[in-house]
């Protein structure tokens, strides 16, 4: 049996911290670009991507 990798993103949907240079469409793109990559490596690689957001008030 086929060892199973599971891989877990945590997307910081706040991002103030990355300024004007970077949106969350851009960081989104290259999550998918990296879990593609992933899933295609081996079948049995799972991948869960989990958004966090902190917002004031």
């Amino acid at each position: 049996m086929d060892e199973v990798s599971l891989l877990v993103i945590v997307v910081d949907a706040n991002l103030i911290w990355c300024g004007q240079q970077c949106t969350l469409s851009k960081c989104l793109d290259a999550v998918m670009v990296m879990s593609n990559a992933l899933l295609v490596m081996t079948r049995t690689n799972k991948l869960a991507i989990i958004a966090s957001h902190c917002q004031e008030r």
